[in-house]
């Protein structure tokens, strides 16, 4: 995939107001993914490892609003890291998780994690992947901070739009591309494809609207 934006310009487009992130990305999910928000949060939810002993990672975890919604009501005792590397949207995120004792919130870069190889038993990643400006170097990190034995990455991604109101979601990802928001919808084939070479196998997939999202481990060697 060729990427069209760099990684500062980028960060510049997430320096906003936690709020203006947080309505801006309602308005992008509805019109653009054309799926159910609630149904995309109870997905993720039942992702999120909370087992003893277990660790869950938030990845490009913004400013916490979505996580957040996540997190309530039944894994209220998941812990584990969450990290952006915006500080801006990081402080939405640190005061939501920082003072609950079980998160740690980091800035960092997905393309270069801080953690060690096989760290997490469960990883959400979501509404981020189109965005990052290397994706497949993501996938490759975001497979090796991943348990070997038993986790699982779920990622959702843009696909590029069809049916019904193509011509709008085109249009906001035109205007995202511009403002630096998003990098580009990945088609699914060249999504698994990706994560294939960085190691990992789908063991589910969900396709609704223009939004895929799969569920991944590591494949064996």
């Amino acid at each position: 995939m060729t990427t069209s934006t760099t990684v500062d310009e980028e960060r510049n487009g997430y320096n906003v107001p936690a709020w203006v992130y947080d309505v801006r990305g309602f308005f992008i999910f509805q019109l653009v993914y054309r799926d159910s928000l609630l149904r995309t949060v109870d997905l993720f939810t039942r992702n999120i490892s909370h087992g003893p002993g277990d660790r869950h990672l938030e990845v490009a975890v913004g400013s916490g609003s979505f996580a957040r919604m996540c997190m309530w009501p039944r894994r209220r005792r998941a812990r584990g890291d969450m990290f952006d590397y915006e500080p801006r949207m990081l402080a939405g995120a640190q005061k939501k998780f920082g003072s609950s004792g079980r998160w740690n919130v980091t800035e960092a870069s997905v393309e270069q994690l801080p953690y060690e190889t096989g760290s997490f038993t469960s990883i959400n990643c979501a509404n981020a992947f189109h965005c990052f400006p290397d994706a497949p170097r993501a996938a490759v990190e975001l497979a090796r901070v991943l348990d070997v034995q038993r986790g699982v990455l779920l990622v959702n991604v843009v696909v590029p739009p069809s049916g019904f109101g193509k011509s709008v979601a085109s249009s906001i990802l035109t205007w995202g591309r511009r403002n630096n928001i998003v990098n580009e919808p990945i088609a699914e084939s060249h999504l698994v494809e990706m994560f294939s070479t960085a190691g990992l196998h789908v063991v589910r997939r969900r396709r609704s609207g223009n939004q895929v999202c799969l569920w991944m481990m590591r494949s064996s060697v």
